[in-house]
């Protein structure tokens, strides 16, 4: 394979692999490597479990791609694929297909690509794996044509691939999947907040009266007692049981009153609570826009009732709210929000204080939107620049080790180009906005890796519903990937989404 870049991209590492681990093992193979970056956490130095692998010429480049396709270290399997620099291309799918067994167990990336190469070229596979590193039931498959791919749709339609049955189709990008709607058609139904006395087989003779059952089961949970499935032969039938026994109580002596719904997939469930969770939320921040109060600098001994001591001279107050941590003691957390009914009013208690010697911090409140574009551009700037420069760097480095004589001109382009971006960092007065980095789906698998262990040990240290660890993962996957960054290099940013969306999630009565 011939690639002027003369670079691979490597994942999925172990977070204490290093440059110089890859390196020598490349050495132990005996293919010589150049330049070799890990990208990083810039405040943690936390490994983001993959490396860009450059080599000093194409020989060494092909041998690499050729025998280390895949190959193991420090315990991972680790996949080589090309780096592919056209965004254009990259955004495309008709090339990429989704693969999900049905039977048996998920094979090894390198049994994927074996198997796969019947219909063309694999330019780039993936097994998708727990943070634990143990394989899921699905992968992911890239050819290097579409006409690669729909002959490998097409066969898989009808046959099995030595032996085993896969289920593939069409990668669909994220916000593909968003818009999928459920059929009109369905027969399975869920049920629960049936009286603690009825037994299941009372409870299933209930719904055999709807038509013929196909198959019911009961469950049960520490957060929603028993609740169950009923799967209907017939979709009529599953209709008939929702409009005749939802709301209905099936016991004199008990005020319960059956809920009875058509069931929907999970992630159609979690979809649904992030939207009205947003939903919800922005309509709040709208309601105080322009009257809400961010307050900085709160002793421990400052109570809301103290607060209000201190703001009520201004004009009417609508609320107020010291943040607190979620674990007892629920120690305040130094800052809080007071909300006027009145905007004049607040503009008035703002001025004052900025006005005032004060050591009380008040500014108006800031939407969360505010917030995020705010930490986005921070970021950006300085990590635009950053990438800009390494990319320069690697790209001067990988052409000196092959020892290329650089054409004059080129070269005094190369440096004014340097010379712009330096001036750029001595300049963060005149900041230009920076193009918004895209998550591919292995980039956020990976983010979501990172955030998941994270969010489940804050809602652990709470006591919260482990269930929703997944829906505030995903909620936080929405951001840009700098506000992503900022979640996983900073615990107290982290706590604090986290404890704003839980609170959210309860008011809505979702957990």
């Amino acid at each position: 394979m011939s690639n002027t870049s003369l670079a691979l991209w490597a994942g999925h590492f172990s977070e204490e692999t290093t440059e110089n681990d890859i390196k020598t093992f490349f050495n132990q193979q005996n293919i010589q490597t150049g330049i070799i970056k890990i990208p990083r956490d810039t405040q943690t130095g936390k490994s983001y479990k993959y490396a860009y692998i450059n080599f000093p010429n194409e020989e060494a480049y092909n041998e690499a791609f050729t025998k280390l396709r895949v190959f193991t270290l420090d315990g991972c399997e680790i996949c080589l694929s090309p780096i592919e620099r056209e965004s254009n291309r990259r955004k495309k799918n008709n090339n990429n297909l989704y693969v999900r067994i049905e039977e048996g167990e998920m094979w090894e990336c390198a049994k994927i690509i074996q198997v796969f190469s019947q219909f063309g070229e694999v330019f780039s596979a993936r097994v998708a794996r727990n943070p634990d590193g143990s394989a899921l039931p699905w992968a992911y498959v890239r050819y290097s044509s579409e006409e690669s791919a729909i002959a490998c749709l097409e066969h898989c339609a009808e046959h099995p691939l030595e032996g085993m049955k896969f289920k593939v189709s069409r990668y669909q990008a994220r916000e593909e999947r968003k818009n999928l709607g459920l059929s009109d058609q369905f027969t399975n139904i869920y049920f629960n907040s049936f009286p603690e006395a009825m037994t299941e087989e009372e409870i299933t003779a209930i719904f055999a009266g709807c038509g013929t059952i196909n198959s019911i089961s009961y469950k049960t949970s520490e957060f929603k007692g028993r609740y169950g499935y009923c799967n209907f032969v017939e979709h009529n039938d599953a209709v008939k049981a929702i409009e005749t026994l939802n709301g209905t109580k099936l016991n004199e002596e008990d005020e319960t009153e059956l809920y009875v719904v058509r069931h929907r997939p999970k992630a159609i469930r979690d979809r649904e609570r992030m939207e009205q969770l947003q939903k919800s939320r922005e309509e709040a921040e709208e309601k105080r826009a322009g009257r809400n109060l961010y307050v900085k600098n709160l002793s421990e001994d400052i109570d809301e009732a103290k607060l209000i001591e201190i703001f009520k001279e201004y004009g009417e107050i609508e609320s107020v709210h010291i943040m607190r941590e979620r674990e007892e003691p629920r120690k305040p957390r130094g800052f809080g929000f007071v909300c006027f009914v009145e905007k004049e009013d607040a503009e008035t208690a703002c001025e004052h204080f900025q006005d005032s010697e004060s050591d009380l911090f008040v500014t108006p409140a800031r939407t969360r939107k505010e917030r995020t574009e705010a930490r986005k551009q921070d970021q950006e700037q300085m990590g635009g620049v950053e990438m800009n420069m390494w990319n320069m760097g690697g790209m001067m480095n990988n052409q000196m080790q092959q020892q290329v004589v650089m054409d004059p001109q080129m070269m005094a382009m190369m440096q004014a180009q340097m010379q712009s971006m330096m001036m750029a960092m001595q300049q963060p007065q005149q900041p230009q906005p920076a193009a918004p980095v895209e998550l591919t789906e292995a980039q956020r698998q990976e983010l979501g890796n990172a955030l998941y262990p994270q969010v489940g040990e804050l809602l652990e240290q709470v006591h919260a519903d482990p269930k929703a660890c997944p829906i505030i993962t995903g909620l936080l996957l929405d951001n840009e990937f700098p506000v992503i960054q900022d979640f996983i290099q900073n615990p107290e940013s982290l706590r604090n989404e986290v404890n704003q969306i839980l609170e959210a999630l309860q008011e809505a009565n979702n957990f």
